[in-house]
Order: structure tokens, then C-alpha cells, then sequence
């Protein structure tokens, strides 16, 4: 039995140039009899497919974010805004909508009217955190690079 609460470690990786763009990589770590949520923020210029990718490639591998409940989004919408308030990749994905690191969960927080793949391969999910009902999700193309808020990174 776990003795206590673990509510994660953050992590950050910053790099200037690239500074409008992140993603969240996530994977669960064991302490002791308790396993906890690592979390690690970055900011480079990359497509969802590059982004797992670099997530994964890590010595300790990571996945995308899932996101579980309503409040673990609302802290991570919280802690993202004070880095970069913009879009945020997250691993969720057109397979019938999964996540990358396979989590199962029931919860969604799509926008109104999303997902809607206006632009026909638009399988990748990302949080918007510029919206009135921010925090809320759409579903973006795959390799989309772009900074505009209808966008990803």
C-alpha cells in the first residue's frame, strides 16, 4: 500500500529559439511501492509523430501525455500556461482515438464540434490553451508546424 500521494515531477526542457512550440511527455516511475507521474515539458518545433518520437527515445522512455480526469487536465493546463500559452500536443490519436502510451480512460474534453477532421487526415490531438474554453481539444493534422491557434506544433 502506498503511503502516500504522489502527484509528480516536472521536468523541463527549454530551448530559446524554438520557444512557441511544446509538447508533454509523460511515463510513470516506481517509488517504492508507489508509482508516480513524471512529466517533462518541451518546446521545440516538432510534428506529433517527431514529438512521440522524441518522447520515446529518451533513456528513460516517455510517451506523449494521456490525460485520465478532468482535474489532471486542469493542472496540467495551469503548469503549461505558465510556460507557453499556446497549443499543446498530447498523445492522444486517431486509431479510434487512443493514447500513445496505451492508458486506457474514458475521459474526453473535446471542444464543441471536435473532433471534426476538417482537413481530412486530422488525427492528432492537441490541447488549446488560447481558447475562451481553454484546455479544451481538437484534432490537428499529424505533421502540422504551424503558430497560428487553429494549428499545431
Amino acid at each position: 500500500c502506498c503511503p502516500f500521494v504522489c502527484v509528480g515531477f516536472l521536468q523541463v526542457l527549454w530551448f530559446p529559439a524554438t520557444h512557441f512550440t511544446v509538447f508533454l511527455c509523460s511515463r510513470f516511475a516506481g517509488l517504492s511501492s508507489c508509482f508516480c507521474r513524471e512529466f517533462l515539458f518541451v518546446n521545440m518545433k516538432l510534428s506529433w509523430t517527431d514529438a512521440e518520437r522524441f518522447c520515446k527515445e529518451m533513456i528513460d522512455p516517455y510517451h506523449l501525455f494521456s490525460i485520465q480526469n478532468l482535474k489532471e487536465m486542469n493542472n496540467i493546463v495551469k503548469l503549461a500556461k505558465y510556460f507557453v500559452p499556446m497549443i499543446l500536443w498530447i498523445g492522444l490519436f486517431s486509431d479510434s482515438w487512443k493514447w500513445s502510451d496505451l492508458e486506457v480512460s474514458s475521459f474526453l474534453n473535446w471542444r464543441l464540434g471536435q473532433p471534426d477532421n476538417t482537413l481530412l487526415y486530422e488525427q492528432c490531438a492537441v490541447v488549446d490553451l488560447m481558447l475562451i474554453d481553454s484546455g479544451s481539444w481538437e484534432d490537428q493534422l499529424c505533421n502540422a508546424l504551424s503558430c497560428s491557434s487553429h494549428q499545431s506544433f
